[in-house]
């Protein structure tokens, strides 16, 4: 991993990886929260469990974020005052025999540093999978730009004249366009500056004319919503957060309710509500042997298979028509609010890490003009354990110190190994690593030798 180590600076890969373990119980429970919101809200209009759920992928983006600014902002570097870390080691020393400490904070200290040694282990599987993650999405963005040009054909004036009629009915100023397209299995929308309704050959033979228009009114909505624009950023955070079922679970539900949102405008804009339910089931009678439109267009089936568009039509037909009741509006704000005390909380809890992590004293400044192996001799002076400022010798590895000839306890082992990657932003791996000092009277302090063996 020493090219990752050469391409993220320390700072930045413990904030990326603690960001990346910290992310799967914040989008767990966001995702929860969003779940429980959405069981209090049956009978709300579908623009507003939209709304819910776009909210808690951003609440679950938001809190990534604070975290990643919180331990990038608190990560330990050689510009950080090194006295503060000494009375622990002083203490450290002569009472490791002992109760040494609780066990809670040893297990915890155990796990952190197994967490950190695995870190580039971590965040290495984690740019591999961006990567693969970022080419499909590019690869499906160029199958999108050519399903603009290519096998496509104008159809007659009058469909684009009703398409621009429902289009100033909406409220639409943007032109749009709609071709006849070989390539697509139903119809869908492409584009957002100049946006393309695309409708397959099928379609257009199969589908009544009324059955045509209301199709065409679902993907006048989804362009009126500027759907296309927020299905590539909601593309993107699946890119970051590929790893994360909480995310592919809201990603999942916000594309549900965004068909709902549009089939509700087309059903308004056309004021028929079954004729879109029938068409609906058309397409998916005509599209059944066909294949499925790419994940970037907005396709007038939706996102997902045969029972999600069963459901679609379902709810088109037995629309409720009972207003939420008190008590379901009363929870679904308590939820709202504690999902903002949540957010909140995180924000101001990274706030204050930020403003305890005070600048560089003009003796941190100096310190980062320190070898870190004077750091941590200091740090072994200040600790007891170097007596003899010109007569010592030590060795320094991943698991073990010995000084002067004489083994150390493994938790002062750790607590120096600690200090050393700390302030050298070095990993020391077992059996290949080590660090050794060997220092006597007749030997000036600046010629000292040192040797690091670094994988």
């Amino acid at each position: 991993m020493n090219a990752l180590n050469d391409l993220l600076t320390p700072a930045l890969l413990r904030a990326t990886g603690f960001t990346l373990l910290h992310s799967l119980w914040q989008g767990a429970a966001v995702a929860l929260a969003a779940a429980i919101l959405l069981l209090l809200m049956p009978r709300h209009r579908a623009a507003v469990r939209y709304r819910v759920l776009l909210g808690a992928l951003l609440l679950a983006v938001a809190l990534a974020a604070a975290t990643f600014v919180r331990y990038y902002h608190t990560t330990p570097l050689a510009s950080a005052d090194t006295t503060s870390s000494m009375p622990a080691a002083r203490n450290m020393a002569p009472a490791v025999h002992a109760d040494f400490a609780d066990h809670a904070q040893a297990v915890l200290a155990v796990g952190t540093t197994y967490v950190e040694k695995h870190l580039p282990l971590l965040v290495g599987a984690w740019l591999l999978g961006i990567l693969a993650m970022m080419l499909r999405l590019l690869a499906g963005l160029a199958y999108v730009r050519r399903l603009r040009r290519y096998r496509v054909a104008a159809l007659p004036e009058a469909w684009q004249q009703r398409l621009d009629a429902l289009c100033a009915q909406a409220g639409l100023t943007r032109p749009v366009r709609v071709l006849a397209s070989a390539l697509v299995s139903s119809p869908v929308v492409v584009g957002y500056v100049k946006p393309v309704v695309l409708l397959p050959l099928s379609a257009l033979t199969g589908l009544t004319p009324r059955e045509l228009e209301v199709i065409l009114a679902h993907e006048v909505a989804h362009v009126l919503r500027q759907d296309y624009l927020v299905n590539l950023l909601q593309a993107l955070v699946e890119v970051v957060f590929f790893y994360h079922p909480a995310v592919w679970f809201l990603s999942a539900a916000l594309r549900t309710e965004r068909e709902h949102c549009c089939d509700d405008v087309a059903a308004r804009l056309c004021g028929d509500a079954r004729t879109l339910a029938q068409a609906l089931s058309s397409l998916a009678e005509l599209a059944y042997a066909e294949a499925r439109s790419p994940r970037l267009v907005l396709a007038a089936t939706g996102p997902a298979g045969e029972s999600e568009l069963l459901s679609r039509v379902r709810r088109l037909v037995t629309r409720p028509t009972a207003a939420p009741t008190f008590w379901e509006s009363c929870w679904a704000a308590a939820v709202v609010l504690l999902s903002a005390a949540l957010l909140a909380c995180c924000t101001l809890t990274a706030l204050d890490a930020s403003a305890h992590a005070s600048p560089p004293t003009p003796m941190n400044q100096e310190a980062r003009h320190t070898k870190p192996v004077d750091l941590l001799e200091d740090a072994m002076k200040r600790g007891g354990l170097l007596p003899n400022p010109r007569n010592y010798e030590y060795t320094l590895r991943a698991n073990s110190l010995v000084v002067n000839g004489q083994a150390q306890p493994a938790a002062v082992a750790a607590h120096y190994r600690q200090l050393y990657e700390a302030v050298s932003g070095e990993t020391m791996w077992p059996v290949v690593s080590s660090l050794y000092r060997h220092v006597h009277d007749d030997e000036a302090p600046a010629t000292r030798p040192a040797s690091v063996m670094v994988p």
